[in-house]
Order: C-alpha cells, then structure tokens, then sequence
C-alpha cells in the first residue's frame, strides 16, 4: 500500500495559502477601492473589516462547494 498519497507536502501548503491570500487581496482591494471615496478613516475601517469577512465567506462558500462536487463524483463513481 501506498501511503504517500496521504502525505501533502510543505510547498503545496504554502502555495494554497499564497493563492488564498492573493484572492483576498484582489477581492477586497477591488471592493474598498470602489467604494472608499470620500469617506473619512472612521467609516473606512469598517468598510475593511466587512469587505474582509465577506469575502473569507465567499471563499469559504467556494471550498465547500468544491469539497461537494469531490463528495458527489466519488459517490457517482462507486
């Protein structure tokens, strides 16, 4: 049997996390940019804060909808 399968490797880690945070990056960044005109300090860390946890749920939304074509595919191909 083999078990390297189940081993992930430390660059693939890295990577997932480099790809995630540069989705972050460019969601928010394109979300604030637009809409951070005029506004004072005060109005705009919150408008950070909340682009931020929207955008880690659309990702999260992303990942689970990925992990159920997985699910789906295997249980199709049994």
């Amino acid at each position: 049997m083999n078990n390297d399968k189940k081993k992930i490797e430390p660059w693939r880690i890295a990577l997932f996390l480099i790809a995630v945070l540069a989705i972050v990056f460019m969601w928010v960044k394109k979300d604030v940019g637009a809409a951070c005109e005029g506004l004072s300090r005060a109005e705009l860390v919150p408008l950070i804060i909340t682009s931020v946890a929207v955008t880690l749920f659309k990702l999260i939304l992303i990942a689970l909808a990925a992990l159920l074509v997985k699910w789906l595919i295997k249980k199709l191909r049994k």
